[in-house]
């Protein structure tokens, strides 16, 4: 906590540098605080990494062989001709459906740019995404 130029309880007026210099060292050690979080973080990341890796290798853990044998012992049989037909189908409906969507005119459905645009609004706007997976947020 930073003390403010006044002191409305003791009516003393600090000097504005020194507020200032206050000011800054918090800043400093905020900073500071972000840095040793950030340093921590990292570091547990690269060891779990460590971990997962090794575990990956070891192939005589129990857990992972009963896996293997499931993954061996999968019956993955060809789908039959009519759910091969039918995927057919779905599939050609689906490019159909986009290609009438790119013809008509109804503009209910969402299309992208083809190139990035800047919208300016004079009008205060609150937007948020938070996508996470592959580290692209707007707020």
């Amino acid at each position: 906590p930073i003390p403010p130029a006044h002191n409305e309880e003791t009516n003393v007026y600090t000097s504005k540098f020194r507020a200032k210099a206050l000011r800054r060292i918090a800043a400093r050690r905020a900073k500071a605080k972000q840095e040793e979080e950030l340093f921590f973080e990292n570091a547990i990341t690269w060891a779990e990494d460590g971990h997962t890796a090794l575990a990956k290798l070891n192939t005589d853990n129990p857990q992972r062989q009963a896996i293997e044998r499931g993954h061996a012992n999968a019956n993955t049989t060809k789908p039959s001709i009519l759910q091969t037909s039918k995927n057919w189908g779905y599939a050609l409906q689906s490019t159909v459906k986009g290609w009438a969507r790119g013809v008509s005119q109804d503009k209910t459905h969402v299309r992208f740019a083809k190139k990035a645009q800047i919208q300016e609004f004079d009008v205060p706007i609150m937007a948020s995404l938070d996508s996470g997976a592959d580290n692209h947020y707007i707020s």
